[in-house]
C-alpha cells in the first residue's frame, strides 16, 4: 500500500479463506476506512474493530511489533526489492498488535522474521508467523513489505452508495 502523510493510506490485502485466495482493497481517509467486499469487489465501510491506520502510527502497528521483538538474532543477508538488507529472527507476543485490531485474542508469541535497509535500517519487510485469534492454525502467515519511502502518492477516497 502507499500512505499520504497525515492520515490517507491505500493498498491491498492478499490472503487465503479456507484455501480460496482472497485480495481486499483498502482507503483510509482521516477517521473513514473503506475496503472492498471480497465476493462482489464493491467498496464499503471497514470494520471499527480493524484499524489499519494504526499500522502506520508511529506509536502504534509497526511501532509496536518492534518494540516488542524478543530474542532478536542476525540470520544472514538478503535483497528485498533491489535494497540489500540484514534478515533478523525473533519472537513477538500476539498481544503487541492489539493495536491493529481489538480482535486479538491469541496469547502466545509470532515467531517474527524482520529485514532492515542494510545502508539506511529502515524496515524493508517484515513476516510473522503464528495466530492472532485463538482458532486460527499454529502455521498463519503474515507478510508485511514497505518500500518505496518518500515516494509521492495520492489517495483517493472511494464512493460508497
Amino acid at each position: 500500500g502507499d500512505v499520504q502523510k497525515p492520515d490517507k493510506l491505500v493498498g491491498s490485502v492478499n490472503a487465503a479463506y479456507s484455501g480460496i485466495p482472497v485480495k481486499i482493497n483498502v482507503v483510509v481517509d482521516g477517521a473513514s476506512q473503506y475496503w472492498t467486499d471480497p465476493a462482489s469487489g464493491r467498496w464499503g465501510p471497514m470494520p471499527s474493530e480493524l484499524n489499519m491506520a494504526a499500522f502506520f502510527d508511529p506509536s502504534k502497528g509497526m511501532a509496536d511489533i518492534l518494540g516488542n521483538v524478543k530474542g532478536l538474532s542476525a540470520d544472514g543477508t538478503e535483497n528485498v526489492d533491489g535494497t540489500d538488507t540484514y534478515r533478523l529472527k525473533g519472537s513477538v507476543p500476539a498481544t503487541a498488535l492489539k493495536s491493529l485490531t481489538s480482535e486479538v485474542t491469541a496469547t502466545g508469541n509470532l515467531s517474527t522474521t524482520l529485514w532492515i535497509g542494510a545502508s539506511d535500517f529502515l524496515l524493508r519487510k517484515a513476516d510473522l508467523v503464528g495466530p492472532l485469534l485463538a482458532d486460527e492454525p499454529a502455521d498463519i502467515d503474515r507478510t508485511i513489505t514497505i518500500k518505496d519511502y518518500n515516494k509521492a502518492v495520492k489517495v483517493e477516497t472511494p464512493v460508497v452508495p
